[in-house]
């Protein structure tokens, strides 16, 4: 009967381990929430980004960054992964630093996004992070028949959303890292890459 006993406290730590994850998982998934996202971004006042399109030149293309996003007195840091397969869908995935995930957005080429979000009452719209993305990463040519109210301008290492004469966007490029900053929503983002 000794013998038994640790045998038996075994299979009841590893019951209670099976246990402990198939209930982790359970709370995630049923935390989680599935809907569309627009495709038509109001990324200032009176200035829209048309994100339904991806430019060709971005298709089968995929990339990792490290997203440091200060907005007030808030800073969030986040992992992204993004792929573009050869179809023009658009697979975005945002998790915590710790590989948590936070939310899952799927785009079709032309359609509305499908949006999962893993983790209920964390603030992040896919639709503006998705119109960030393009604003940092798609080509201007692209860009400027994509977007109203304003104007998309670059020279050099150094892209501007412009608006009555004025920028209410700024991306500054260097090797590394990318830096977004939106005057007039009073947030910024970089994206840095992750080896």
């Amino acid at each position: 009967m000794s013998k038994l006993i640790p045998v038996i406290e075994a299979h009841i730590r590893h019951f209670l381990k099976c246990t402990f994850i198939a209930l982790v998982c359970v709370c995630i998934t049923a935390c989680s929430s599935t809907y569309k996202s627009s495709e038509r971004v109001d990324i200032s006042a009176a200035t829209i980004l048309d994100i339904s399109h991806v430019p060709v030149q971005m298709f089968d293309q995929n990339w990792q960054h490290v997203l440091y996003i200060q907005n007030n007195e808030k800073e969030h840091t986040l992992l992204a992964q993004l792929e573009i397969n050869k179809q023009g869908t658009i697979n975005l995935l945002l998790m915590t630093t710790q590989g948590l995930p936070i939310l899952k957005l799927e785009k079709l080429n032309n359609q509305p996004s499908n949006v999962t979000k893993m983790i209920l009452g964390v603030d992040l719209d896919p639709a503006y992070i998705l119109a960030d993305i393009a604003l940092v990463h798609w080509p201007v040519l692209f860009l400027n028949e994509k977007i109203s109210g304003a104007i998309i301008k670059q020279i050099a290492t150094q892209r501007r959303v412009v608006k009555n004469n004025r920028s209410i966007i700024t991306i500054n490029y260097s090797d590394n890292k990318t830096v977004l900053n939106n005057s007039e929503r009073h947030y910024q983002i970089t994206f840095e890459k992750v080896n």
